[in-house]
């Protein structure tokens, strides 16, 4: 068991739509102080999933792709990993599509309420996984690392891709030429009509992430 952050974790759940992969994760499990679950399949409704890992352990470890091997589920894992932190089961994004162009933006939607995305070869190690819930449950209770908290700063649009319904925009308080992309669809309808190259908008972003892929937008419409 372990117990951080007034979180007690015995159990451990795996949603990923490949077995072998699933029985993989299990083993690095065992060899840590938790015990695994494996989720199997089919997973329909997004919110089912979540009562179903939340009925059988207290954390979770999940991929983001869940359709590759079949139809084992009918959401990605990024919106299952982060319906479950916003309702207080610690929950990991391990995926091999992390940094990954085009499932970033998809990806990025949900960061905000992803406290923890790594790639499947950062937990190879138990310590790996025990730091990883331990980062993930001090956030659930309210204590932001200096690269996850966020900052009210300005977003420039730099690009629009119709064919993608995806915009691009930079942040000049961390890196003024490296540009992030996010879907259109995540942008508020009320500033949808407005995301024209060179608009700005404030936003809440976490400033203080080291690397592009782990920086979120939270729009702000007041």
């Amino acid at each position: 068991m372990l117990e951080v952050s007034g979180h007690q974790i015995e159990t451990v759940a795996i949603v990923d739509d490949d077995p072998a992969s699933r029985s993989s994760l299990a083993m690095c499990v065992e060899a840590s102080p938790l015990s695994p679950f494996l989720v199997r399949g089919p997973l329909v409704e997004l919110e089912d999933a979540h009562r179903l890992i939340q009925s059988e352990a207290q954390g979770c470890i999940c991929d983001h792709q869940l359709q590759a091997k079949g139809p084992y589920a009918h959401f990605h894992g990024a919106a299952l990993a982060a319906w479950n932190n916003q309702h207080a089961l610690p929950s990991i994004l391990c995926t091999q599509y992390f940094g990954k162009d085009a499932q970033m933006p998809l990806i990025r939607a949900h960061l905000k309420n992803l406290p923890v995305l790594c790639t499947p070869e950062q937990l190879e190690e138990p310590e790996d996984i025990v730091e990883a819930f331990k980062a993930c449950a001090s956030e659930l209770n309210g204590l932001f690392s200096p690269t996850r908290r966020s900052w009210r700063t300005q977003v420039v649009v730099e690009a629009l891709d119709p064919n993608d319904r995806t915009v691009s925009v930079s942040l000049p308080a961390w890196q003024v030429d490296d540009s992030i992309r996010v879907r259109i669809d995540d942008v508020p309808g009320i500033l949808r009509d407005k995301m024209k190259v060179g608009y700005r908008s404030f936003v809440r972003a976490n400033i203080g992430a080291t690397q592009r892929e782990l920086l979120y937008i939270d729009w702000q419409t007041e």
